[in-house]
């Protein structure tokens, strides 16, 4: 398929062509054909979502808008944030099978977008594709009410300006305690590796929020910690700078009542649902199935399982995480306070 007059139009029409990533210096934008049920089997809208052969062409951002302007009304755009590995896909599944959205499930240009960011890009280059980027998120299809972009983990570090620059935007952070998440990082055999390569950033980022450098990391349990106590921290500062734009979610208390959290997490982002499926929500076919692998069987009761016989086999690494925190907390009565909080999973 090439760019021709038809493509254009149907880019201002519908969400029918999606902004795979994007090219910052070029001002660029390069488009993938993709359908309802496309973007509903997605987990990860990057390099994992083109298929061998599949069409995609680029637009410059000045042609892009000129088509946008077409859109009338652009749909409302909210946003999942989360700690990582704290149900967020889950959750996007289980809002898209409840209401009438238009799931965008870790869209590439997110990254990038967040990655200038943090190296300081001039506003002149990306200021404009920020603004192109939100139009072209707020297409949906025909019986689209709203679109919602779950963010990767590693983007949740810029939550609280991404809401603050859209003010008509809201959003849900999914965390979960220490003790949880220790035990999700530890039972996943490519976790740590993954960690590994964001254990700088997040080493940064924590002694930032600290004022000081945190304990040396010697063993895998103290990395998890680490980890952990900088996205939670990220995101306690985000719900307190936002305030009630951001709803706070904790993933397990979810799961012990979804019908509960699910109708606080609709009505918080003002989405229409159906209120039949929403009293039978516990029993969706959603929960018996691993959500960035639908094929693979998972369930709450099997996750628990799991995370216990992780508590058993790693018992020295978590204790050594949680050393690492309460040697952290004797300087710090920010890190004191959160684990007093937390003292309840130990």
């Amino acid at each position: 398929m090439k760019i021709d007059d038809d493509w254009m139009k149907a880019l201002g029409r519908s969400a029918r062509f999606y902004p795979y990533q994007c090219d910052l210096p070029g001002q660029t934008f390069c488009f993938i054909a993709l359908d309802e049920d496309g973007y509903r089997q997605q987990s990860f809208l990057d390099r994992r979502a083109l298929t061998p052969g599949a069409w995609h062409g680029w637009l410059d951002r000045r042609s892009v808008n000129r088509e946008l302007a077409r859109i009338a009304p652009e749909l409302p755009l909210h946003f999942i944030f989360h700690t990582g590995h704290a149900g967020s896909t889950l959750v996007s599944r289980l809002l898209d099978w409840l209401s009438p959205i238009l799931p965008l499930r870790e869209p590439l240009p997110l990254r990038q977008l967040c990655d200038a960011l943090d190296t300081g890009s001039a506003d002149a280059t990306l200021q404009p594709m920020w603004s192109t980027t939100w139009r072209l998120w707020r297409r949906g299809f025909q019986d689209t009410r709203a679109v919602i972009v779950k963010a990767t983990s590693y983007c949740a570090r810029h939550a609280q300006a991404i809401i603050q620059t859209h003010p008509r935007s809201r959003a849900i952070y999914l965390g979960l305690g220490a003790h949880q998440h220790l035990a999700t990082l530890l039972s996943k055999p490519g976790t740590l590796s993954d960690l590994g390569g964001f254990r700088d950033e997040r080493l940064a980022r924590l002694q930032s929020m600290l004022g000081f450098a945190p304990p040396p990391l010697m063993t895998a349990g103290e990395l998890a910690a680490m980890s952990w106590l900088c996205e939670d921290l990220t995101r306690r500062r985000a719900l307190q700078a936002v305030g009630d734009r951001i709803l706070d979610v904790d993933f397990d208390a979810l799961l012990d009542e979804p019908r509960q959290h699910l109708q606080r997490i609709l009505r918080h982002l003002n989405l229409p649902f159906d209120p039949v499926r929403l009293r039978d929500v516990a029993n969706c076919p959603l929960f018996g199935q691993y959500s960035k692998a639908t094929d693979f069987h998972y369930t709450p009761k099997l996750r628990a399982e799991l995370l216990q016989q992780t508590r058993l086999e790693h018992a020295r690494e978590i204790r050594r995480g949680r050393r690492w925190l309460e040697r952290l907390g004797h300087d710090s009565t920010v890190v004191a306070s959160l684990l007093g909080e937390q003292s309840r999973h130990y």
